[in-house]
C-alpha cells in the first residue's frame, strides 16, 4: 500500500518503478483520504512524509531510493519463499531482471 500525493516526486517514481516490475499495489492519495493522511502523521511522528509504503508484513519504507525497494521486495519473497509460495523469490528476481539461477 502506497500513501502519497499526485504532487510527490519521489511517489511517482516509486509507482513507476513498482509498475516496472509488475508489483500490485493499493495506492492512497493522503490528499484526498483523510484516514490515510491521519495514518502517515502518526507513523511518521506528525509529518506528513510520502511516499509511507507498507508491505504485507506491516513494515514500513519512508521515502524509499528504488535501490531500498527493491531489496525490500526481495526480503518479501525470502519471507513468502518459506511459507506456500516456494517461488515467490524466483519470481521476484525474474522481474528484477536478476538470474534465477542465484536462488540454487
Amino acid at each position: 500500500m502506497i500513501y502519497g500525493t499526485q504532487w510527490c516526486g519521489d511517489c511517482s517514481r516509486s509507482k513507476v518503478f513498482l509498475n516496472s516490475i509488475q508489483v500490485e499495489y493499493q495506492w492512497i492519495d493522503v490528499d484526498d483520504e483523510p484516514d490515510g493522511r491521519e495514518f502517515v502523521l502518526r507513523v511518521n511522528n506528525g509529518k506528513l512524509i510520502v511516499p509511507t509504503i507498507v508491505f504485507g508484513d506491516s513494515s514500513i519504507l519512508v521515502e524509499p531510493t528504488n535501490d531500498e525497494l527493491e531489496l525490500k521486495l526481495q526480503e518479501q519473497a525470502w519471507k513468502f519463499s518459506y511459507g506456500a509460495l516456494n517461488t515467490a523469490p524466483i519470481v521476484l528476481f525474474s522481474m528484477l531482471g536478476r538470474d534465477a539461477n542465484i536462488l540454487e
